[in-house]
This record gives structure tokens, sequence and C-alpha cells, in this order.
């Protein structure tokens, strides 16, 4: 087989922003929100810095699974914008095998925007973009035959159908599967992942 990983998932552009502003408010009466950060409202709010990044599950395994010399390809989507041009350079550049990502026209990349504390804590902005739009054609399910093992991480859109449709060519090929669920897979119930995880080799 051409590879040892393709990673299926999506990928970002981020931008981390450092500030001291903030405050941490509790929050007790909403269990589900019991710290808040919170700023002044109409304030302007002081950047100690900011730094540009890559981000997406499919993009970060990739770059790590590069890293211990695994011969990688990302099969993920960008879009048809400088970021997205940026996203496969850097992918390029790690020595991840590109070939497989998909442009996806007149829609922005993926991104973030990532506020941190000096404590720490963080509050991620995210804009799926691309994302959204990946999908898994018989062109692009042929091409995952190609690789031993499959990592699939967070998926977005009809993560549903492209996750049956992985599996079914996982189990045809006798594929091993790495499946890192995002939270829309989670919150989407046991029900709906468990048959999923049963045929998964690793599970987080």
């Amino acid at each position: 087989m051409a590879y040892d990983f393709i990673t299926i998932g999506g990928t970002t552009r981020d931008i981390s922003f450092f500030t001291d502003q903030g405050i941490i408010i509790k929050n007790h009466k909403d269990i589900l929100h019991q710290e808040v950060l919170a700023f002044e409202s109409g304030a302007k709010i002081k950047v100690d810095h900011f730094y540009y990044s890559y981000g997406g599950g499919a993009a970060n395994a990739a770059v790590c699974l590069a890293n211990f010399d695994l011969k990688t390809a990302c099969l993920a989507p960008v879009g048809d914008d400088e970021n997205g041009s940026l996203i496969v350079e850097n992918l390029r550049r790690r020595g991840v095998d590109v070939r497989l990502m998909e442009k996806i026209k007149k829609v922005e990349s993926g991104s973030s925007f990532i506020l941190i504390s000096p404590g720490g804590e963080r509050i991620i902005f995210q804009q799926r973009g691309a994302n959204a739009y990946f999908s898994l054609n018989q062109a692009r399910l042929a091409l995952i035959k190609q690789a031993k093992n499959i990592y699939v991480a967070s998926l977005s859109g009809d993560w549903l159908v492209n996750l049956q449709k992985i599996f079914l060519v996982a189990g045809q090929n006798g594929q091993k599967i790495f499946w890192n669920p995002g939270t829309t897979q989670l919150l989407s119930g046991l029900n709906k992942i468990a048959p999923f995880m049963k045929k998964t080799t690793v599970f987080p």
C-alpha cells in the first residue's frame, strides 16, 4: 500500500490571542457554564501578543505521524483562499503528502480564534468553513484503500454518512481504524457511535 496512514477530518488556520484583561466569574446558576471569562462591555481590550498556527484533527495527526517517519497523507478539505494555500503548504513542509487534499471552491477555509487568559483558560471561536462541505465520493473512497491504517478525526457536515463510508471501505480491505471522534459525534449519543466503536482498533 502507498501509505502507512491516511488521516481524515478537518483543517484550520488559527490565531491565538493572549490577554490579562479578562476576569473569571463564578456562575452557580448554570451547571453547563459554571465559570465565565468576562470582559467589560464596550471596552478596548489590550492583547499582549498573538500568533498564527495551524490546527484541525486530520492536519494535526498527519504532522505527528509524519514526525515519526511514517508515510502519511492527509485527506481533508481547505477553502479556495489564502489560508487554504497556507494550510496545504504547512503540511507539505512537514512531510505530509498533500495530493489527497480537497479544495472547496468559493468557500473559506476553517479557522479558529483562540482567546487565552494568564491562567491558561481558553475560549475557542471556531468557524468550520470548508470542513462543513467535505464529502467522500467514490474517487476519494478509492484513495483510502491506499493506506495500511486510517486515522479519523472529528468530522463536520454530513459526518454520519461519511463515517459509514470510511468504516465500510476499511472493513472490506482489512485496514485498521484509529478514531478520535469530535464533540459533534460524542453529543450524538452512544447509540449512534457504538457500532463504529466496536470496529475501531484504537479509540482514545
